[in-house]
């Protein structure tokens, strides 16, 4: 609204008086109109431009952004699979070669044992692995207590409540 109005406020000021319909200063005013007209639509289509343009750069960066933050997902996920695979597959091979020590005919207790201690140890290892990954994404700061209802009920009925007239 305001640009038509400045479109107006433009067009007003003529220096040919009117006279007759279609006299020089006739012309002129409409010549004036239309340039003015022409004028106001450029710059708004400018305008129109630049904000397009700006919103273009906005959607681009957006989706750079959450393509970083997918590769990003993806080799957080990626490494965290490794560092817990390892020590799993690790227990399985000591697992496993525990009980084909024991499955001998003459068990090899010692080596069975041995193996059943880097199971163990794996195990350790893997809990280790997971701790240090949860450390990396912490929980809030929030502080937990017990709230006994009975006495919140108590606090609020003991409170005196008296409705406020308001006079004016």
């Amino acid at each position: 609204m305001m640009v038509v109005v400045c479109t107006y406020i433009i067009q007003i000021p003529t220096p040919f008086p009117v006279q007759a319909r279609f006299d020089l200063g006739w012309y002129v005013r409409r010549v004036y109109a239309l340039l003015s007209g022409s004028l106001v639509l450029v710059m708004l289509l400018k305008e129109i431009t630049m904000l397009y343009a700006q919103l273009l750069h906005a959607v681009l960066a957006q989706r750079r952004e959450q393509a970083v933050r997918s590769v990003t997902g993806e080799v957080v996920s990626a490494s965290i699979a490794h560092e817990v695979k390892q020590p799993l597959s690790a227990m399985l091979t000591n697992a496993d070669a525990a009980l084909r020590w024991l499955d001998r005919s003459a068990p090899a207790v010692d080596n069975a044992r041995a193996a059943l201690e880097r199971i163990s140890t794996d195990g350790h290892r893997a809990g280790a692995i997971i701790d240090n990954i949860r450390a990396l994404f912490p929980k809030d700061a929030r502080t937990w207590s017990s709230l006994d209802v009975n006495d919140l009920i108590g606090d609020a009925r003991a409170v005196n409540f008296r409705p406020t007239v308001l006079t004016l």
